[in-house]
């Protein structure tokens, strides 16, 4: 399945949580930018044929579209219990482990990395551990991340290893919380292609 189209329509019908934690900013990912960070990952080797690991995997969406990009398998990996439940079952038809533990207690290594950390809205800083753990695990890294921190990103990725490729995008956010005033917004955001193998 290589068509953007068939990407992104098997995408929208990942079932979706009901319910979201604040403390842990999670936003269902956006199917657009869902299919832009894999197409990224995929035109750039990192998916189709290799081991994946999707941080903070939440619903499953880059668990699941890197399967269907040739990915020959993926772990994903979701600290919330309850959200880790659906995940499971999102998966449950393809090559798919989910650990249900806190991305600090990661161990391993993988050929790829993939993610959509949270963005520090909340938490200050709440995306650095998954910078360092995804760096730390693998050697190519796709992540999305608030635009507003481009250039902290640029410094701190190149500190952990070589940047490749850096794409603006928009991602859609539907009405999640109390404190949303409307139904959704579009966020500016970046999606980083890192490398830490060395030349």
């Amino acid at each position: 399945m290589k068509a953007r189209r068939v990407l992104e329509r098997e995408l929208s019908r990942i079932p979706a949580p009901l319910s979201h934690k604040l403390y842990l900013e999670q936003y269902v990912t956006d199917v657009g930018a869902a299919t832009e960070l894999l197409f990224m990952g995929f035109n750039g080797g990192g998916i189709a044929g290799k081991q994946v690991i999707d941080l903070g995997a939440g619903n499953g969406i880059l668990s699941i579209g890197a399967i269907l990009l040739g990915a020959e398998s993926v772990t994903a990996v979701e600290v919330d219990p309850d959200l880790g439940k659906l995940l499971a079952e999102n998966v449950s038809d393809y090559p798919v482990e989910v650990l249900n533990i806190d991305v600090s207690d990661v161990s391993g290594h993988w050929d790829t990395a993939i993610m959509n950390p949270p963005w520090g809205s909340q938490s200050r800083g709440a995306d650095r551990p998954f910078i360092d753990m995804a760096t730390a695990i693998a050697d190519n890294v796709y992540s999305i991340h608030n635009y507003k921190s481009v250039e902290f990103l640029r410094k701190y990725y190149s500190g952990k290893g070589r940047i490749l490729k850096e794409r603006k995008i928009l991602v859609e956010i539907p009405k999640t919380y109390r404190h949303h005033e409307k139904d959704k917004e579009f966020f500016e955001a970046v999606i980083f292609s890192v490398t830490t193998v060395e030349d």
